[in-house]
């Protein structure tokens, strides 16, 4: 195996990882409200809009690129159909919470699609990214490449910050500027040269509760964040 193509397999996993987290945080927000008996609304629109944002997009990439390449395998073509098919159980799932009211909906109803993309995301990591990885004739940082062109495909209508372009001294203003311009909701995708914590240690101490902050890609050469406004 090639450092590239390890590489590529460690970057896959570790976006999993993420994904698998965004979900879960967002879970844990709405059962504690649950438990407090307070109003979840704007929570579950968070977990909803999440999946909209995040796993759907990622699952439509996968599709393109990583399922339609593993069935050179003859022995996952049935594995590849399950996975599909969960993917449209997932988006069933959230189209139904999206048509409940927030009392309608129980901590055990978003924990139950949580657990089946957790599970959903394990059996890829286990049974078809090695799979591919360990495949000489298959490139795998290829296929990331091209699921990253897929998603960025998928999402060219959404404004695009790219903070390499602008001058140092002048990137935390228009990020917040930029930031400020969105309506609740709405978001941008944040494009830098560098991991920027700094930057997320700002929008905490100064907007808590106000955004989301979701990872798309963590380097080594480019980052993409995509930054929300709370609905």
């Amino acid at each position: 195996m090639t450092k590239q193509v390890s590489s590529a397999f460690d970057a896959m996993i570790g976006h999993h990882k993420a994904l698998v987290q965004g979900v879960n945080s967002r879970v844990e927000n709405i059962t504690l409200e649950k438990k407090d008996g307070k109003d979840a609304g704007r929570s579950i629109g968070d977990f909803a809009a999440y999946f909209r944002a995040e796993i759907i997009p990622h699952a439509y990439a996968e599709e393109e690129v990583i399922y339609a390449r593993a069935l050179i395998y003859p022995d996952l073509t049935q594995l590849i159909a399950q996975m599909k098919a969960e993917h449209e159980v997932l988006i069933a799932h959230v189209t139904t919470l999206e048509s409940l009211s927030a009392s309608d909906i129980t901590s055990d109803s978003v924990q139950e699609i949580a657990s089946l993309f957790e599970n959903h995301v394990a059996k890829e990591n286990e049974l078809i990214l090695p799979r591919l990885d360990s495949d000489a004739e298959v490139g795998l940082a290829e296929l990331l490449d091209n699921m990253h062109k897929v998603l960025e495909r998928l999402s060219a209508n959404e404004q695009v910050l790219d903070a390499t372009q602008i001058a140092p001294r002048e990137r935390h203003e228009k990020i917040f500027e930029t930031f400020g311009g969105l309506a609740p909701g709405q978001g941008f995708v944040l494009q830098n040269d560098h991991d920027p914590k700094p930057l997320r240690y700002q929008f905490e101490a100064e907007l808590p509760g106000q955004f989301t902050w979701d990872p798309i890609e963590a380097g080594p050469e480019r980052w993409r964040i995509r930054i929300c406004r709370s609905a």
